[in-house]
């Protein structure tokens, strides 16, 4: 069922909350295409609404069972954003929707639409918000340069065209990590008929457990190649991981990253947080690294590796972030 958007008590009166938003991004008719095999396979006690967002005069048909918005107001990321943000507000306002897609245009930055939903009115009502990328194929150093260019490397899952070259899956993904700390995208190449919603769920749900290891190898309080009883010396890996919805003060959370590299127990220190106005990425070991802006949107998290006959006070570390977040 097409649907307009409808009149309404605009961004102040109270959103339903639990809608799940898939950014979908790298150019209209490719992520059309896979929109609608996904609203194909919709599980039937969901309620599934699409905003195609840029105002491109070709748009792909979609089943009658998905509520489908076209928002032709301008960039959904920079200056139509509050006017993006009343349509998708007057949307969920029509009823409960479970997973709410957005087709972005191709020269939509996905990771700023995604911070204008985290950081404006309507993020009391999201559950979640999830980028997936889709580029064409190509060679892997033309991948790399496109990908940055669209801001892909934000991405949570990344589609590459079914005849691309196996081969640029390892290729890209390395050169993500060593340009942007934090750009870490599950990188696929699927099937000619493309890939299932049921593929997509998990590999979205696998990148986003807050249980995962990004960056650093080793079990949880093991050592680093997971033996239950590190001896002395060895490095113990530890975590601490705070939603996107969570942002910190810019100067004390450098402040406490710079306090934990420089202490006598880290051997490695990798890190994304999400500051007031910025996502910023740590690299690097200890004391040594590099406190840059990164593409990353997914969570802030910081993973360091611990020598296990060097004292340090964890529950101080925690009590520091803590107190680093932002009111």
């Amino acid at each position: 069922m097409r649907a307009a958007p409808g009149r309404g008590a605009g961004l102040l009166a109270p959103l339903p909350a639990g809608t799940r938003v898939l950014l979908l991004a790298g150019g209209r008719e490719r992520t059309a295409l896979s929109m609608k095999r996904w609203a194909a396979q919709r599980p039937p006690a969901e309620r599934w609404a699409l905003v195609r967002a840029g105002g491109d005069a070709l748009v792909e048909p979609m089943p009658p069972e998905l509520d489908v918005v076209d928002f032709s107001g301008g960039c959904a990321c920079c200056v139509a954003a509050s006017a993006f943000s009343l349509t998708i507000a007057r949307l969920l306002r029509r009823g409960t929707v479970d997973r709410l897609f957005i087709l972005l245009a191709e020269s939509a930055d996905p990771g700023a639409v995604a911070d204008a939903l985290w950081s404006g009115p309507l993020a009391g009502g999201l559950a979640g918000v999830e980028i997936v990328g889709v580029m064409a194929s190509d060679t892997p150093q033309r991948l790399l340069a496109a990908t940055r260019r669209a801001g892909l490397g934000a991405a949570d899952v990344l589609l590459l065209d079914s005849l691309s070259d196996p081969q640029a899956v390892p290729t890209l993904q390395a050169s993500l990590s060593l340009a942007d700390t934090g750009a870490d995208p599950d990188i696929v190449i699927p099937p000619p008929a493309g890939l299932d919603w049921v593929d997509l769920r998990s590999r979205l749900d696998a990148v986003r457990d807050p249980a995962r290891w990004r960056w650093l190898s080793g079990a949880p309080g093991r050592g680093g190649d997971g033996s239950p009883t590190p001896a002395a010396g060895d490095d113990r890996c530890h975590r601490w991981v705070w939603p996107a919805a969570a942002s910190f003060d810019r100067r004390q959370a450098e402040a406490a990253l710079r306090a934990l590299a420089g202490h006598p127990a880290l051997t490695e220190l990798r890190a994304v947080i999400r500051t007031r106005r910025e996502w910023y990425g740590w690299g690097g070991g200890a004391p040594a690294t590099s406190w840059a802006p990164t593409v990353s949107r997914r969570e802030s998290r910081i993973e360091c590796r611990i020598r296990s006959d060097v004292p340090i006070d964890l529950a101080a570390v925690a009590s520091a972030w803590e107190a680093a977040l932002a009111p």
